[in-house]
Protein backbone atom coordinates (compact mmCIF):
# COMPACT_ATOMS: atom_id res chain seq x y z
CA UNK A 1 0.00 0.00 0.00
CA UNK A 2 0.96 3.56 -0.87
CA UNK A 3 1.59 5.95 1.95
CA UNK A 4 0.31 8.99 2.11
CA UNK A 5 2.22 12.67 1.87
CA UNK A 6 1.75 12.43 5.44
CA UNK A 7 3.09 9.60 6.03
CA UNK A 8 5.98 10.32 3.98
CA UNK A 9 6.78 13.40 5.30
CA UNK A 10 6.59 11.87 9.07
CA UNK A 11 8.65 8.97 8.08
CA UNK A 12 11.17 11.84 6.51
CA UNK A 13 11.44 14.22 9.54
CA UNK A 14 11.60 10.66 11.76
CA UNK A 15 15.10 9.63 9.27
CA UNK A 16 12.80 6.40 8.45
CA UNK A 17 13.64 4.96 5.22
CA UNK A 18 10.62 4.57 2.57
CA UNK A 19 10.73 4.17 -1.18
CA UNK A 20 9.42 7.44 -2.53
CA UNK A 21 10.97 10.60 -2.44
CA UNK A 22 8.46 13.88 -1.57
CA UNK A 23 9.42 16.77 -4.18
CA UNK A 24 8.81 20.39 -4.99
CA UNK A 25 9.72 23.05 -7.34
CA UNK A 26 7.88 26.56 -7.73
CA UNK A 27 7.40 27.98 -10.65
CA UNK A 28 7.35 32.41 -11.83
CA UNK A 29 3.67 32.93 -13.58
CA UNK A 30 5.43 32.92 -17.07
CA UNK A 31 7.55 29.86 -16.76
CA UNK A 32 4.01 27.84 -15.47
CA UNK A 33 2.45 28.92 -18.11
CA UNK A 34 5.28 27.83 -20.59
CA UNK A 35 5.16 24.51 -19.12
CA UNK A 36 1.30 24.24 -19.41
CA UNK A 37 1.90 24.90 -23.14
CA UNK A 38 4.54 22.14 -23.93
CA UNK A 39 2.45 19.60 -22.33
CA UNK A 40 -0.72 21.23 -23.78
CA UNK A 41 -2.51 21.14 -20.72
CA UNK A 42 -5.53 23.01 -19.86
CA UNK A 43 -5.91 26.29 -17.35
CA UNK A 44 -6.78 24.30 -14.55
CA UNK A 45 -4.34 21.73 -14.05
CA UNK A 46 -1.96 22.24 -11.18
CA UNK A 47 1.74 21.92 -12.07
CA UNK A 48 2.32 20.03 -8.58
CA UNK A 49 -0.61 17.85 -8.72
CA UNK A 50 0.11 17.09 -12.41
CA UNK A 51 4.00 16.08 -11.46
CA UNK A 52 3.30 14.77 -8.13
CA UNK A 53 4.72 16.78 -6.02
CA UNK A 54 4.46 17.94 -2.61
CA UNK A 55 1.55 19.77 -1.80
CA UNK A 56 0.57 20.52 1.63
CA UNK A 57 -2.12 22.39 2.74
CA UNK A 58 -1.73 26.14 3.75
CA UNK A 59 -3.37 26.62 6.98
CA UNK A 60 -3.63 30.52 7.01
CA UNK A 61 -3.86 32.32 10.67
CA UNK A 62 -6.60 35.22 10.20
CA UNK A 63 -5.91 38.35 11.80
CA UNK A 64 -8.87 40.26 14.05
CA UNK A 65 -7.80 44.55 13.48
CA UNK A 66 -11.10 46.26 14.40
CA UNK A 67 -9.43 49.36 12.64
CA UNK A 68 -9.53 50.82 9.36
CA UNK A 69 -6.25 51.11 8.06
CA UNK A 70 -5.46 53.92 5.55
CA UNK A 71 -2.25 54.00 3.74
CA UNK A 72 -3.59 56.34 1.10
CA UNK A 73 -2.12 59.44 3.45
CA UNK A 74 1.46 58.23 2.46
CA UNK A 75 0.93 57.81 -0.81
CA UNK A 76 -0.98 61.49 -2.10
CA UNK A 77 1.81 62.90 -4.47
CA UNK A 78 2.34 59.53 -6.20
CA UNK A 79 1.14 58.46 -9.89
CA UNK A 80 -0.60 55.35 -9.12
CA UNK A 81 -0.85 53.85 -12.83
CA UNK A 82 -3.20 50.47 -13.92
CA UNK A 83 -2.41 47.94 -11.63
CA UNK A 84 -1.13 49.81 -8.66
CA UNK A 85 -1.60 48.27 -5.20
CA UNK A 86 -0.95 48.58 -1.53
CA UNK A 87 -0.58 45.50 0.59
CA UNK A 88 -1.28 44.52 3.69
CA UNK A 89 1.88 46.20 5.53
CA UNK A 90 1.00 49.70 3.24
CA UNK A 91 3.97 49.12 0.88
CA UNK A 92 2.74 50.85 -2.55
CA UNK A 93 3.47 48.36 -5.68
CA UNK A 94 3.81 49.60 -9.11
CA UNK A 95 3.89 47.01 -12.04
CA UNK A 96 7.67 46.07 -13.39
CA UNK A 97 8.46 46.45 -16.64
CA UNK A 98 9.10 42.56 -17.15
CA UNK A 99 6.79 39.22 -15.46
CA UNK A 100 5.12 39.33 -12.07
CA UNK A 101 7.65 42.06 -10.41
CA UNK A 102 6.93 45.24 -9.09
CA UNK A 103 8.66 48.50 -7.95
CA UNK A 104 7.78 49.07 -3.90
CA UNK A 105 7.14 52.82 -3.14
CA UNK A 106 7.57 52.64 1.19
CA UNK A 107 5.54 54.61 2.82
CA UNK A 108 8.12 55.21 6.00
CA UNK A 109 10.19 56.63 2.82
CA UNK A 110 10.04 60.12 3.81
CA UNK A 111 9.72 60.02 7.56
CA UNK A 112 11.85 62.34 9.27
CA UNK A 113 11.02 62.23 13.05
CA UNK A 114 10.91 59.03 15.21
CA UNK A 115 7.43 59.80 16.04
CA UNK A 116 6.09 59.28 12.31
CA UNK A 117 7.96 55.61 12.89
CA UNK A 118 5.59 55.33 15.96
CA UNK A 119 2.51 56.44 14.76
CA UNK A 120 2.50 54.12 11.22
CA UNK A 121 -0.42 51.98 11.61
CA UNK A 122 1.50 48.57 12.17
CA UNK A 123 -1.36 45.80 12.24
CA UNK A 124 -2.64 44.79 15.53
CA UNK A 125 -3.36 41.16 16.77
CA UNK A 126 -5.86 39.42 18.90
CA UNK A 127 -7.42 35.91 19.06
CA UNK A 128 -7.94 34.52 15.92
CA UNK A 129 -9.84 31.03 16.55
CA UNK A 130 -7.72 28.51 17.99
CA UNK A 131 -10.27 25.85 17.88
CA UNK A 132 -11.14 26.79 14.56
CA UNK A 133 -8.00 26.22 13.11
CA UNK A 134 -6.88 22.94 14.98
CA UNK A 135 -9.89 21.69 12.82
CA UNK A 136 -8.50 22.41 9.44
CA UNK A 137 -5.26 20.75 10.66
CA UNK A 138 -7.43 17.60 11.55
CA UNK A 139 -9.49 17.68 8.51
CA UNK A 140 -5.58 18.12 6.73
CA UNK A 141 -4.36 15.37 7.92
CA UNK A 142 -7.04 12.64 8.08
CA UNK A 143 -6.89 13.68 4.35
CA UNK A 144 -3.48 12.24 4.48
CA UNK A 145 -1.68 15.59 3.58
CA UNK A 146 0.88 17.78 5.89
CA UNK A 147 -0.43 20.87 7.21
CA UNK A 148 1.56 24.01 6.92
CA UNK A 149 1.61 27.51 8.33
CA UNK A 150 3.78 30.59 6.57
CA UNK A 151 4.69 32.92 9.48
CA UNK A 152 6.23 35.53 7.52
CA UNK A 153 9.03 37.80 6.76
CA UNK A 154 10.54 39.68 8.86
CA UNK A 155 13.79 41.94 7.59
CA UNK A 156 12.12 41.92 3.90
CA UNK A 157 8.91 43.49 5.42
CA UNK A 158 10.61 46.02 7.78
CA UNK A 159 12.51 47.82 4.93
CA UNK A 160 9.93 47.74 2.57
CA UNK A 161 7.70 49.74 5.02
CA UNK A 162 10.67 52.08 5.69
CA UNK A 163 12.70 52.19 2.01
CA UNK A 164 15.74 49.94 1.66
CA UNK A 165 17.89 52.82 1.85
CA UNK A 166 16.46 54.14 4.49
CA UNK A 167 16.35 51.12 6.37
CA UNK A 168 19.92 50.80 5.76
CA UNK A 169 21.16 54.26 6.97
CA UNK A 170 19.00 53.66 9.82
CA UNK A 171 21.00 50.96 11.18
CA UNK A 172 24.15 53.28 11.22
CA UNK A 173 22.88 56.46 11.97
CA UNK A 174 19.50 55.76 14.19
CA UNK A 175 19.20 51.89 15.15
CA UNK A 176 16.23 52.37 17.10
CA UNK A 177 14.06 53.38 14.09
CA UNK A 178 14.57 50.08 12.59
CA UNK A 179 14.51 48.09 15.53
CA UNK A 180 11.44 49.74 16.33
CA UNK A 181 9.90 48.72 12.93
CA UNK A 182 11.24 44.97 13.52
CA UNK A 183 9.80 44.71 16.66
CA UNK A 184 6.99 45.35 15.30
CA UNK A 185 6.60 42.80 12.34
CA UNK A 186 8.52 40.12 15.19
CA UNK A 187 5.36 40.39 17.15
CA UNK A 188 3.30 39.92 13.97
CA UNK A 189 5.30 36.78 13.45
CA UNK A 190 5.18 35.42 16.36
CA UNK A 191 1.80 35.52 16.68
CA UNK A 192 1.42 33.79 13.45
CA UNK A 193 4.31 31.27 14.44
CA UNK A 194 2.09 30.65 17.77
CA UNK A 195 -1.39 30.04 16.86
CA UNK A 196 -0.19 27.75 14.04
CA UNK A 197 1.75 25.98 16.98
CA UNK A 198 -1.21 25.67 18.72
CA UNK A 199 -2.89 24.25 15.93
CA UNK A 200 -0.89 21.67 15.85
CA UNK A 201 0.23 22.39 11.80
CA UNK A 202 3.02 19.88 10.98
CA UNK A 203 5.51 23.17 10.10
CA UNK A 204 6.04 26.42 10.00
CA UNK A 205 7.71 28.54 7.09
CA UNK A 206 9.56 31.82 7.52
CA UNK A 207 11.80 33.33 4.97
CA UNK A 208 14.38 36.45 3.94
CA UNK A 209 16.59 37.81 1.58
CA UNK A 210 19.35 39.32 3.77
CA UNK A 211 22.13 40.31 2.07
CA UNK A 212 23.94 43.11 0.11
CA UNK A 213 27.17 43.48 -1.62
Amino acid sequence: MSLTQLELFNATVNHQKHDKVLFYAAFTPDLDRRISQKYKLDDSVNLVDYFGMFRPEQIIVPHIDSRNLDFDQYYENVYKPKGTHIDDNGVLHIPGSMYHFTHYISPLRDATAFEQIESFPYKNFSSSGDDDLSKLVQQTHKQGRVATSWVGHMYEDSWQIRGYEQFLMDMAAQSEWCEFILDKVTKRNMFNATAAAKAGVDYIMTGDDVACQ
